[in-house]
């Protein structure tokens, strides 16, 4: 059972930002503030997409809806190949990825291709979903590959916390493989 994390996380996003965005040798700790200040939300219509890779895209999946739900815009694709190529053309374009691998010949025949994505653009969330893991993992073992691999069928609650989490781990994976990256550079 994972512990609720939810009063903490505007405050870690902001220190894991803040790591990745300074230069090394400004790594100090932050001044105490008198109290936190809890991020702006962001309206819905000035987020960039979230691109949904799936064999079936539109079929019986409710992650679109979910991803309306919490005020994302969603770009379902119909490919692997495709998701990717787009992602490697448009990377600005995109909030994060969300790929059921499943219908794509399960991990084996992805894991490389995702892992050349995370070198290429390691600021991009990457979501995995599939049948063939044995539970919802929402901690870093799988940073090389994705931020967070989800178990299919998804449930609404698992996809919320997936959401949140893909930020903190992407922004723990920029900070462990890419220290030096300026604010200019982790920013799509």
């Amino acid at each position: 059972m994972q512990a609720d994390s939810r009063t903490r996380r505007p405050t870690l996003l902001q220190r894991l930002a803040r790591l990745v965005r300074r230069p090394a040798e400004d790594r100090r700790p932050p001044a105490p503030r008198a109290t936190p200040r809890e991020p702006r939300p962001q309206a819905a219509a000035d987020r960039r997409p979230v691109l949904y890779a799936a064999a079936d895209s539109g079929a019986a999946s409710p992650v679109g809806a979910w991803l309306h739900a919490a005020g994302y815009r969603c770009v379902p694709v119909e490919g692997f190949g495709l998701a990717i190529g787009e992602l490697m053309a448009h990377r600005a374009a995109f909030a994060m990825l969300i790929v059921d691998i499943d219908g794509f010949g399960g991990p084996a025949s992805v894991v490389d291709r995702l892992g050349d994505l995370r070198r290429r653009h390691p600021s991009l969330p990457v979501i995995v979903i599939s049948g063939e893991v044995r539970f919802n993992d929402f901690t870093a073992e799988r940073l090389a590959i994705c931020d967070v691999t989800l178990r299919a069928p998804v449930s609404a609650p698992a996809m919320e916390v997936a959401l949140a989490e893909a930020a903190v781990n992407n922004l723990l994976w920029q900070a462990r493989n890419f220290p030096g990256r300026s604010r200019r550079e982790t920013q799509p």
